[in-house]
């Protein structure tokens, strides 16, 4: 009896753990069909503006304030283009590649306008930073976009007007109070006066597409934030009291870098005058050579990596690389890594859309310029390149999403 016991028991276990993994495997087709249906949507909208300034363009070209018009258009489609592409891959982010040492106060100053956007004119938004707050070790663009996400949170759950807080203290090791993270920590706290959260649905607001806003537009804002916190090796809480409001904490690791000057941290630099692009897409290899013509005197281009090693082999003079990572054959990264072993002096700076080698935390030691980017990011890319040592340590993910 008692092995028939256990046989029914180990059946009915069995039984159990096959529905649960297919419940799961059923959410998880679920929240990929809603993910690739709305991005679906927004780049279709994108390339509606694109397609009418195309055609407006043409029509009437001797038009200038109609051009100089759509071409805003499309130039805001580009921005509009580049956050949707960068919030997709922060949801499945697995490293915390890209990290930089950034300063809150700095940072949030920087920010603050973006910030506001999330909130409505109901709102009140208020930043209290202490002054010794230490600098934090994060992907820039994931903290802007985690904590965008917090505050949209936060405007759905304080219709009607009410206040908005960002504050952080610093907690050292030895007053960490969660095992999930070691070493000493920023925590970064974003707080609202709103209709706060039940307590059975605390554990759930970080699942991917589940909402308690009764609008039927559940998104992945909450999941962002804590694969963010969770890449970056942080966490974050939740805390709420229905109609009080609710309270959001990422605990984020201290940076061990110095404290950058006032003064301006970049002189000028003189640029290079041979480079060689790589890229195996022509339009966006014509696109890098159109961005620099001009600037540098003598651009070779080479279309994969076999191609760019004999271009070397050929012209010796060239002093700069800028190469793509994702070509057939010889990738970009192994393109690098073959020129630290046979010209160890020349820099090289990769480019890329998406590496998946890259988002699973492979260290890179080459500056990395992330497409789409301003003619301007390539050329502060080169400088910084030529005033590097050869020995680079870092992966240096440039945004420079605030540069006109």
């Amino acid at each position: 009896m008692c092995a028939i016991a256990a046989w029914l028991l180990h059946r009915e276990i069995r039984t159990r753990t096959s529905e649960r993994e297919s419940l799961a495997n059923w959410q998880r087709m679920d929240a990929l069909g809603k993910l690739t249906g709305q991005a679906a949507h927004d780049f279709n909208n994108l390339l509606m503006v694109f397609q009418s300034g195309v055609e407006g363009i043409e029509r009437k070209r001797d038009d200038e304030q109609r051009v100089t018009r759509l071409l805003g258009n499309m130039r805001e489609g580009i921005a509009r283009g580049k956050g949707i592409t960068q919030r997709l891959l922060s949801f499945a982010k697995r490293s915390n590649q890209g990290a930089e040492h950034i300063e809150l106060d700095r940072k949030l100053a920087e920010i603050e306008p973006l910030l506001k956007q999330a909130l409505d004119d109901t709102i009140v938004l208020e930043i209290k930073l202490p002054h010794d707050i230490w600098a934090i070790n994060v992907d820039p663009v994931g903290l802007e976009i985690a904590l965008i996400n917090l505050l949209t949170n936060a405007r759905q759950a304080t219709k009607g007007g009410g206040e908005v807080s960002i504050s952080a203290r610093n907690i050292p090791e030895s007053a960490l109070e969660d095992s999930r993270v070691q070493g000493p920590m920023v925590a970064l706290t974003v707080s609202d006066s709103g209709a706060g959260i039940d307590a059975k649905d605390l554990d759930r607001i970080f699942e991917p597409f589940y909402s308690k806003n009764g609008n039927g537009r559940a998104g992945l804002g909450l999941t962002q934030v804590h694969g963010f916190a969770t890449a970056c090796g942080g966490v974050v809480r939740a805390a709420s009291l229905p109609g009080r409001g609710s309270a959001f904490t990422l605990l984020l690791p201290k940076s061990t870098a110095p404290l950058l000057s006032e003064k301006g941290r970049d002189g000028p630099h003189d640029l290079p005058t041979r480079i060689l692009l790589v890229d195996d897409t022509p339009p966006s290899l014509e696109s890098a050579r159109l961005a620099l013509e001009g600037v540098v005197p003598t651009i070779f281009t080479a279309r994969n990596g076999a191609e760019a090693l004999e271009i070397i082999r050929r012209e010796p003079a060239v002093q700069v690389v800028v190469s793509d990572i994702m070509m057939p054959g010889i990738s970009g990264i192994e393109l690098a890594e073959q020129l630290a072993r046979t010209h160890p002096g020349l820099p090289v700076i990769l480019m890329t859309g998406y590496s998946d080698k890259l988002e699973a935390g492979k260290a890179i030691s080459r500056p990395v310029l992330t497409k789409p980017f301003k003619a301007n990011d390539l050329v502060d890319a080169l400088a910084a390149a030529k005033s590097s040592a050869p020995d680079l340590t870092n992966v240096v993910r440039l945004d420079v999403s605030t540069k006109t």
